[in-house]
């Protein structure tokens, strides 16, 4: 029997990025299933696993760590996980397929997984200043004391 349960989606990092506690901290509260994969062997490794998807695999997600991805994987979706792999660390954006993944207790969980390759050096870094300049100019917005008003005061947004 195949078992549908939170999170459905799933996002699977190639490679291994810098330390900032921003992003640790997104990822760790996160309420989709992420890993972080290492693919420099001959099988990706499990590098890092949020709560989220040790919740959904049934296992505590530090458990998870150095655990070959396709111990957790059907048989049968093991060579679309390695096709997606192969795409994000060739540059496609993101690469999403759905994926049959077995939980500790043996039930089984579809999951729509999207592997994304994990961006180091000058690339990277400014992709992810660019974001957060984006981000950090909403938290001084119109729009964000507007939302928190209509969320205290039960109400529609009327945003500017």
């Amino acid at each position: 029997m195949t078992l549908r349960h939170p999170p459905e989606r799933l996002s699977l990092v190639v490679g291994a990025g810098r330390d900032d506690s921003l992003l640790r901290q997104a990822f760790d509260l996160a309420a989709d299933g992420i890993a972080i994969l290492d693919v420099s062997g001959t099988m990706a490794k499990v590098v890092l696993a949020n709560a989220a998807l040790g919740a959904a695999l049934g296992a505590p997600a530090a458990a998870l760590a150095g655990d070959p991805l396709q111990s957790w994987l059907y048989p049968s979706a093991a060579a679309e996980a390695q096709r997606a792999i192969g795409e994000a660390l060739a540059g496609v954006p993101r690469v999403r397929v759905e994926l049959g993944l077995v939980c500790a207790n043996g039930s089984r969980w579809w999951a729509q997984a999207q592997f994304r390759r994990l961006e180091h050096g000058a690339e990277g870094a400014l992709a992810l200043d660019q974001e957060r300049a984006a981000f950090e100019a909403l938290l001084d917005s119109a729009d964000k004391t507007e939302g928190i008003a209509a969320f205290r005061e039960k109400r529609r947004l009327q945003f500017t």
